[in-house]
């Protein structure tokens, strides 16, 4: 999807190209993460969103 890892305090990952920005963090002791995305195109974040969805075992909230 064109993302370029920087560099980012530990048990973080960044991931920075045009128009869009994802943050992945761990706390420490914990087997869980967070995954933060923001993006300037509401249609390219929809994207992002069906391929996670497409490929992972995630859950569509119901709103």
């Amino acid at each position: 999807m064109g993302f370029v890892q920087r560099s980012f305090p530990r048990h973080s990952m960044l991931f920075e190209r045009e128009g869009a920005a994802a943050r992945l963090y761990r706390p420490p002791a914990s087997p869980h993460f967070n995954l933060r995305v923001g993006m300037q195109r509401p249609e390219d974040l929809k994207r992002f969103q069906m391929v996670l969805e497409d490929n992972m075992d995630m859950v569509k909230p119901s709103v």
